[in-house]
């Protein structure tokens, strides 16, 4: 018997590499007949992937963008009738994911893509608008965090790391948390045969929520280890 197909809608703030590496693999669940993606700006074109964006003078009838888009996302469950509603972080798209599902009545899924720093939000790293303004209301937000993730009915993670620390800090159980690693597009990066011209490369945008501190101490590391290391590049995310 064959099973029935569902939507998905999700909504997050991601760049076109980051879209596609999440989507992609999504888009190609045979259970999954469309994604309603809720975002600022159309990305790259992906099967079963629907960009819905609003026009800029809707963002004018608000004082924050975040809740013009809480009010996109509730409009796309309640007239699409998506299944499962899910956001990649917490703060803030994961607040408007978590009500908009609960409201509505449907499964709510969070990828941490952050690991635990979804969670505890470390002020002094983070690039979220309302945490570099008011970093005192961290505590609370942490809270915040945590509550959601608990009354979340499944948690997406990147490591063990991360699935340790919310069974070990918030008691959440093995059945409500999946591992999903990252991967790698062997048809967009593959080995060449060739020798290599850089031997260390750091890959995203270098600031200070990328701990670029713990790629310095990477390299200080690999130069203990290989005295010979001498050549290394960073390629940053827009390059």
């Amino acid at each position: 018997m064959n099973e029935k197909k569902i939507k998905v809608a999700v909504i997050t703030t991601l760049g076109s590499n980051l879209i596609q590496a999440k989507m992609t693999p999504l888009s190609r669940v045979d259970l999954i007949s469309e994604i309603l993606f809720v975002t600022d700006k159309p990305g790259p074109p992906i099967p079963k992937v629907r960009y819905i964006i609003l026009p800029k003078f809707f963002y004018l009838l608000f004082i924050f963008k975040s809740i013009t888009k809480f009010v996109c996302l509730f409009y796309v469950v309640l007239v699409y009738r998506p299944s499962i509603v899910m956001s990649y972080n917490i703060l803030h798209h994961g607040y408007s994911a978590w009500l908009v599902a609960r409201l509505l009545n449907k499964k709510i899924y969070l990828h941490l893509i952050a690991g635990f720093k979804d969670i505890k939000i470390e002020k002094e790293f983070s690039d979220n608008n309302l945490v570099k303004k008011y970093p005192f209301i961290c505590g609370v937000l942490d809270r915040l965090n945590a509550w959601v993730a608990i009354h979340s009915d499944l948690l997406f993670v990147p490591g063990k790391e991360t699935l340790n620390l919310l069974k070990k800090e918030l008691h959440i159980p093995d059945n409500k948390i999946h591992c999903l690693h990252s991967t790698i597009d062997i048809k967009r990066f593959f080995p060449k045969a060739e020798s290599p011209i850089y031997d260390v490369i750091f890959t995203g945008r270098f600031q200070a929520v990328k701990r670029i501190d713990f790629f310095l101490k990477a390299i200080e590391l690999v130069k203990k280890r290989i005295p010979n290391v001498s050549r290394w590049r960073k390629r940053s995310a827009e390059s």
